[in-house]
């Protein structure tokens, strides 16, 4: 009785584990500016538009082409409660400018824009 199972065990746990986490949906992160008033997010069905650092948009978790912006916001504003704009802080304002623009052109008032909580001031 060697060490040979001790092995075969500490070996056959660490495979568990890294394949265990590499079935994990990598995300990207979006920095959220920081305000002293954030809320909690509303609880209902907003319909989601991300702009990230990267330039890249997404409705919804779907990449959307900015040209195709006017489509698909036209094609889900009926069904939804208003658009919560996640902009990351690296986003140029004209750019979140814009995408509010689009929105209210289709009808949509209630429009909130994602921040993170700022931590208390020491």
């Amino acid at each position: 009785m060697g060490l040979t199972p001790l092995v075969d065990v500490v070996f056959l746990l660490l495979i568990f584990f890294l394949v265990a986490t590499s079935f994990d949906e990598p995300r990207l992160a979006i920095e959220l500016p920081e305000a002293e008033t954030a809320a909690a997010p509303d609880s209902r069905e907003a319909l989601r538009v991300e702009l990230r650092a990267t330039g890249e948009l997404r409705v919804d978790g779907d990449v959307v082409e900015p040209a195709d912006l006017d489509r698909v916001l036209a094609a889900r504003a009926a069904t939804a409660e208003g658009l919560e704009l996640r902009a990351d802080r690296e986003v140029p304002h004209g750019r979140v400018v814009e995408v509010l623009d689009r929105a209210r052109a289709h009808d949509i008032q209630e429009i909130s824009i994602a921040v993170e909580a700022r931590a208390p001031a020491p």
